[in-house]
């Protein structure tokens, strides 16, 4: 039997002929807009070359030549057509990385166009008026203090007092202490951190110059006179215009994206687990 004989009983030989044949009745009888629309499609537009130069230029500094951009495109293209096969195979889903990333984008998305709006006039206006507490300045206090000793000693504070609304030295009365025996004027935390938290707050409900107590902060009991206290102040408008500006895009960005969202929201149903299921998970 010669070769030729032996290659026409071949499997393998008959196969490949019957999909050649398949293949060219296809090809003269198959529609040519049917073959167009089921190919796949990658689309690299004059806008996407612009942003890959402008990431390049980010990086090196300078624009690329042909041959990078060239190469720029085509890894664009590879990564585009894995993308769109790793979709095709589900793979995006339960990926928690890939769900984060989709979520940064969108809630960039919707940041961005609520963050392009713009404002007159009266609408900054109206709105530093409606927030002035969170420009104005932190209001201050100075005082003196004489430190009588620690809170379960026994403190003459009527005596102290006597004393000092008579004229006594302050600085010759009290315990041996390394507190200041006098602040000038500072706010909250200043206060707060020299004599422990809410010691601000106390004395700012006390009449200013008169000696007062008793009034207790971390170290003890004291006996105190304020002897200036100086409200917080709103500037001027023209002062803080851009930092009002920013915070008035910025909320107004905040409540327009949730809006976008909730209008997204609404395009779907829902389904959640019920309560008993719930209450099973985290048992």
């Amino acid at each position: 039997m010669t070769f030729f004989q032996r290659a026409l009983r071949e499997p393998l030989l008959h196969f490949l002929a019957l999909g050649l044949v398949v293949f060219a009745y296809y090809a003269a009888v198959a529609d040519p807009e049917e073959v167009e629309v089921a190919q796949k499609r990658v689309v690299v537009t004059v806008q996407d070359a612009e942003r890959l130069a402008a990431q390049f230029k980010q990086s090196w500094r300078r624009q690329p030549d042909y041959e990078e951009m060239q190469t720029l495109i085509e890894t664009f293209v590879r990564e585009d057509v894995l993308v769109k096969e790793a979709l095709e195979l589900s793979m995006d889903q339960g990926d928690a990385a890939i769900r984060r990333r989709l979520v940064q984008k969108m809630t960039f998305l919707t940041e961005s166009a609520a963050g392009a709006q713009q404002f007159d006039d009266a609408a900054v206006v109206a709105f530093c008026e409606e927030n002035q507490q969170d420009y104005a300045s932190s209001p201050l206090l100075a005082f003196e203090q004489v430190h009588l000793g620690e809170v379960k000693a026994q403190v003459d504070v009527a005596a102290a007092l006597a004393a000092l609304r008579q004229g006594r030295d302050p600085g010759r009365m009290g315990a041996l202490t390394m507190l200041s025996p006098s602040l000038p004027l500072a706010p909250a935390q200043s206060v707060d951190g020299a004599f422990g938290r809410g010691f601000y707050d106390i004395l700012d409900a006390l009449e200013v110059n008169t000696w007062q107590g008793p009034v207790i902060s971390g170290f003890g009991v004291h006996v105190v006179r304020v002897t200036e206290k100086r409200p917080g102040l709103v500037p001027k408008l023209d002062e803080i215009r851009s930092r009002v500006e920013k915070d008035l895009r910025d909320a107004s960005a905040s409540a327009l994206a949730a809006k976008l969202f909730d209008q997204m929201q609404a395009a779907y149903v829902v389904d959640l687990p019920s309560e008993a299921e719930l209450k099973e998970v985290i048992r």
